[in-house]
């Protein structure tokens, strides 16, 4: 009877330790990758710059949600749309810039956002067989980009890129001239000159 409890006694011993152990290698094993504490700003930008985005997002989106008057909260919205740009999820980076522009109005990054919700539009944009709604919507935003902010570091690239959608729309008209000409359908081709005259 002495020896039965004896080894009961060991079993549940050695069963409490194995799973303290167990429990502190589970631990340290989810904060080897990233040593910063769940929900904070650090933790989001460190997996940014390991590349592991859908846990920067996470994180990122945390910290927001928890903090959403400290000073870094806009930032940490930015870098979210930014991280969405990585992944090339364009329209879930639209989304995220525009709810810094609405949440966070007198941060600094307000204008980086609004530059690279232009951007996000524009790489929507597939080639010019594709539908180029993506390149209206750029146009529109790079319009009242630069109206806001005329004298932006970003101006060039708002200036090359609007060259490029341009370009771009003219392609899309002349291939709908070429199309509507085969058909002979005269009238289409006169209209649609006009349009690539307008672009």
């Amino acid at each position: 009877m002495k020896i039965k409890l004896a080894k009961g006694r060991c079993l549940v011993i050695f069963l409490m330790a194995f799973v303290s152990v167990l429990a502190v290698l589970v631990l340290s094993g989810c904060g080897a990758g990233n040593p910063y504490p769940a929900g904070s700003y650090e933790r989001g930008m460190l997996f940014v710059e390991q590349e592991k985005y859908p846990e920067a997002i996470s994180s990122l989106e945390a910290f927001v949600r928890h903090s959403p008057t400290d000073t870094l909260a806009a930032e940490a919205q930015y870098q979210k749309g930014m991280t969405y740009m990585n992944m090339e999820e364009y329209p879930l980076a639209v989304v995220e810039f525009q709810i810094l522009a609405k949440d966070y109005p007198t941060s600094d990054r307000v204008e980086d956002a609004m530059f690279q919700e232009g951007n996000a539009y524009y790489r929507q944009v597939g080639g010019v067989e594709r539908d180029i709604t993506g390149a209206h919507e750029a146009r529109l935003q790079f319009l009242k980009f630069s109206q806001t902010y005329p004298q932006s570091k970003h101006m060039d690239d708002v200036i090359s890129t609007m060259r490029d959608i341009s370009d771009l729309m003219v392609l899309k008209r002349l291939k709908q001239v070429h199309v509507f000409h085969q058909l002979k359908r005269y009238e289409a081709v006169v209209m649609t000159l006009g349009m690539v005259l307008e672009d």
